[in-house]
């Protein structure tokens, strides 16, 4: 397998719509009735807001590609607001899937690792994120990465409202 990683641009706007559906799908299909999934995907993946985001030099979109083929991402978004964090400026970790066929396979360190180094190099001190209080697996590999739980906040997926606990890490 030949990994390789590349920040998106607004060329790239169709295949980060279609790759962020389908992770999402692939992830959280089974938490959700349809009619919410479909409401939350149809909302969070429009091809007009990821054309724009993709031209938001606030926003870094880092794909991950194995054999050129699209396995996952990474989203940055500076300028968020989080109470807890008080005046402490920091950028979010808002997305980082891949697809289940690539976990264990080292790809979601690499996509972590340059996140990382992509949110440092922009002099941030401080990233933070959310993860569902039921993705264990996901708590644990931030863990592992030394963020820490700070918070929480409300996610909403059509007509649910999970809770997402919010983690952070001094870079």
């Amino acid at each position: 397998m030949n990994f390789s990683l590349r920040i998106a641009t607004a060329a790239d706007a169709e295949q980060v719509t279609e790759l962020g559906r389908e992770t999402f799908y692939e992830t959280w299909k089974d938490g959700y009735t349809e009619q919410d999934m479909d409401a939350y995907l149809s909302e969070a993946f429009r091809i007009e807001l990821i054309r724009a985001e993709l031209n938001d030099t606030s926003i870094k979109v880092v794909l991950a590609e194995v054999d050129g083929r699209l396995a996952g991402y990474g989203k940055l978004v500076e300028n968020r607001f989080h109470a807890s964090m008080g005046t402490q400026p920091f950028v979010e970790l808002e997305r980082l899937y891949l697809f289940r066929e690539f976990h264990a396979t080292g790809l979601a360190y690499r996509l972590m690792d340059d996140v990382l180094d992509l949110a440092r190099s922009a002099g941030w001190e401080w990233i933070v994120l959310g993860v569902d209080v039921n993705n264990h697996r996901a708590i644990r590999f931030y863990t592992k990465y030394g963020f820490e739980t700070f918070d929480k906040k409300i996610f909403r997926v059509g007509t649910i409202e999970d809770t997402d606990q919010l983690m952070k890490r001094r870079l």
